[in-house]
């Protein structure tokens, strides 16, 4: 299990920078970028990406492949998004239901949710 921040979105692949792994206090050495694809991200269909991920979210994901390339999944109930941010005016979004919502902007945001979300101190 890992933590990382999404930092780019192109269909069907999601681009995850690894920053830490799940219980341990130290950073994490060698290749820290890893994939996520689109039928990884959710355990139903997805059309659009962009509504299970942004970039600048904060994942919890577990790792499925290492060689040649780190592949990641966000299926499951602890895993997914752990951390968002409004994407008009970057406020933490807080939960609501199933969805994300931002009390400045007034408007709501689907993610694919970790039961974690905003519990966790990163």
């Amino acid at each position: 299990m890992v933590f990382g921040k999404v930092t780019d979105i192109r269909s069907p692949i999601v681009t995850v920078e690894i920053y830490k792994l799940k219980g341990l206090d130290r950073g994490v050495a060698g290749d820290k970028m890893a994939s996520l694809h689109i039928s990884n991200l959710s355990s139903g269909y997805t059309e659009d990406i962009r509504s299970e991920v942004r970039i600048g979210d904060i994942v919890q994901a577990k790792v499925t492949q290492v060689h040649p390339s780190i592949q990641l999944t966000t299926v499951g109930r602890d895993l997914g998004v752990v951390r968002a941010h409004c994407i008009t005016c970057r406020k933490t979004l807080e939960r609501r239901g199933k969805d994300l919502y931002c009390s400045d902007c007034d408007r709501s945001e689907p993610r694919t949710l970790s039961d974690d979300y905003d519990n966790l101190t990163l």
